[in-house]
C-alpha cells in the first residue's frame, strides 16, 4: 500500500475536488478543440489533483507504474537540463506528474464512487458519438462547421463527406488516428464492463466504437484493436469456441473492409504494409530519429514539445522519438511502463475483476499504435488511459493487495 506522509480530516471536500478535476480533465481532453487555449486547463487543475491527493494521503494503486512515471519525469528534466532547453520544455515533462495524480485519484475514488465515475465516462460518451455522427451525415451543415472547429487537417469538407472513399471520422480530434484510439480504448472499456454488466447501453457502446474507428480509416489503430482483442481472448478464454468465433469475426471483418469502398483500409488487403505511401514519407523521418540518437544516444536532444522542430517534419513515431530526444535513459523506463501493465494483467488473468484485462488490451493497442502515432507523449490519450487503468480498484479487495503491488512493491 502506497502512504503519502499527509493526512487531512477534510477526505470528503477532497473526494470532491478530486471528482470535478476528472470531469474537467476528461472535458478538455475528450470534448475540447486543440484550437482553444482552455484546452491546457488540465496543466492549470495541477493544484487541485495536488490538494486532492494529499487530503485523501494513502492509495492502494499499483507502485511500480507510480515509480517508472516518477522516473520518468526526473528523466525529462535532467534529459532537458542537460540540453539548455527552455521553460515550455520543463513545463512539458509536467504530463507525467498529471498522470500520476490522475491515476491515484481515480484509483481512490473509483472505491467509493464508482458509480458517478462510470455515469461520467457515459455522459461523455453520448456527446462524442452525438458529435461523430453529426460529422458524419452532415445535417444542415453542422457536420462541416464541428470538422472545420475540432481540426486545421482538412479544408475543403467535400473530400471528407461520408460517402467519399477517403472519408476519415475526426471527431473531437484535431486527427483521425487520435479519434481512433479512443474509440478504441472505450470499445475495450465497454467489453470489459459488459462481462461484469451486460445491459443494452454497453453494447451500443460497443458497436459505436468500432463502426466509428473503422470510418477514422485509422489502419494502426484497426490492426491494434484487432491485434489486442485477439491475444486477450485466446489467453484469457481459449477453446475451439473461442477460436471458430474470432475466425469468424476475421473473415466477417475482411469481407467489410473488401465492400466498403474505403480507400484507406482497403490498402490493408491490397497493398504490402511497407509499400504504403503514408508508411513511406515517414521514413525519411524515421532514419532522421535514428541518426539523432546515435549521435546523442544516452541522454537525447532533450523533450521537444514541438515534433518538427528536432527534424524540420513530423516523426510519427513514438518510440524512435522518445528514443532521440530523451535516449536510453528514457526509453528503458518508457517501455518498462508497458511491460508492468501487461504483467499485472497477465497475473491477474483469473481475477473477478474484469478491469484487469485493461492492462493486457491497452498497452498493446497504444505500443501498436506508437508505430505511426503518440500514446504516452498524448496528452489527451494519455490522461484517459490512466483513468481507465486506475478502474481495476473499484472491486479491490485486501487478498487482492499482493497482486497488484507487483513486483514485492
Amino acid at each position: 500500500m502506497l502512504r503519502l506522509p499527509l493526512k487531512y480530516n477534510w477526505a470528503d471536500w477532497a473526494d470532491k475536488i478530486g471528482l470535478l478535476s476528472i470531469f474537467l480533465i476528461l472535458t478538455t481532453n475528450l470534448l475540447l478543440p486543440e484550437s482553444l487555449g482552455i484546452t491546457r486547463l488540465e496543466n492549470i487543475l495541477l493544484p487541485l489533483l495536488i490538494v486532492a491527493v494529499l487530503g485523501v494521503g494513502t492509495f492502494t494503486s499499483n507502485k511500480t507504474i507510480i515509480y517508472t512515471l516518477i522516473t520518468l519525469f526526473v528523466v525529462t528534466v535532467f534529459s532537458n537540463f542537460l540540453n539548455l532547453k527552455g521553460l515550455e520544455a520543463y513545463i512539458n515533462s509536467v504530463r507525467y506528474i498529471k498522470y500520476i495524480l490522475l491515476f491515484l485519484i481515480t484509483g481512490h475514488l473509483i472505491k467509493k464512487n464508482s458509480a458517478t465515475i462510470h455515469s461520467m465516462i457515459d455522459v461523455f460518451v453520448i456527446v462524442l458519438i452525438v458529435i461523430n455522427l453529426i460529422q458524419i451525415f452532415n445535417p444542415f451543415g453542422w457536420g462541416e462547421d464541428l470538422l472545420r472547429t475540432y481540426s486545421n487537417h482538412i479544408q475543403n469538407y467535400e473530400i471528407n463527406k461520408v460517402f467519399n472513399r477517403r472519408f476519415r471520422l475526426f471527431g473531437t480530434q484535431n486527427n483521425p488516428n487520435n479519434n481512433a484510439m479512443i474509440w478504441g480504448m472505450l470499445f475495450f472499456y465497454y467489453y470489459l464492463k459488459n462481462k461484469m454488466e451486460r445491459d443494452f447501453w454497453n453494447y451500443s457502446v460497443i458497436f459505436f466504437s468500432l463502426v466509428f474507428l473503422f470510418l477514422t480509416q485509422s489502419r494502426t489503430s484497426l490492426v491494434g484493436v484487432v491485434f489486442s482483442f485477439v491475444v486477450y481472448f485466446f489467453i484469457k478464454n481459449f477453446s475451439l469456441k473461442t477460436t471458430l468465433i474470432l475466425f469468424g469475426g476475421g473473415f466477417l471483418g475482411i469481407v467489410l473492409l473488401k465492400v466498403s469502398g474505403l480507400s484507406y483500409m482497403q490498402q490493408l488487403l491490397t497493398t504490402n504494409p511497407l509499400e504504403i505511401h503514408s508508411f513511406q514519407l515517414r521514413y525519411q523521418a524515421w532514419s532522421a530519429l535514428i541518426d539523432l540518437w546515435l549521435e546523442y544516444p544516452m541522454f537525447g536532444l532533450g523533450l521537444e514539445t514541438n515534433y518538427e522542430e528536432m527534424i524540420g517534419m513530423a516523426p510519427d513515431n513514438e518510440f524512435l522519438f522518445f528514443i532521440a530526444s530523451g535516449g536510453a535513459l528514457f526509453i528503458i523506463p518508457y517501455l518498462f511502463l508497458f511491460i508492468a501493465m501487461l504483467v499485472i494483467g497477465f497475473k491477474n488473468l483469473k481475477s473477478t475483476n474484469s478491469f484487469y484485462g485493461l492492462y493486457i488490451l491497452l498497452p498493446l493497442f497504444l505500443l501498436l499504435n506508437s508505430i505511426t502515432n503518440y500514446s504516452l507523449n498524448n496528452v489527451k490519450v494519455a490522461t484517459f488511459l490512466f483513468i481507465l487503468l486506475a478502474l481495476v480498484n473499484e472491486n479491490f479487495e485486501k487478498n487482492e493487495e499482493k497482486d497488484i503491488n507487483f513486483i514485492g512493491c
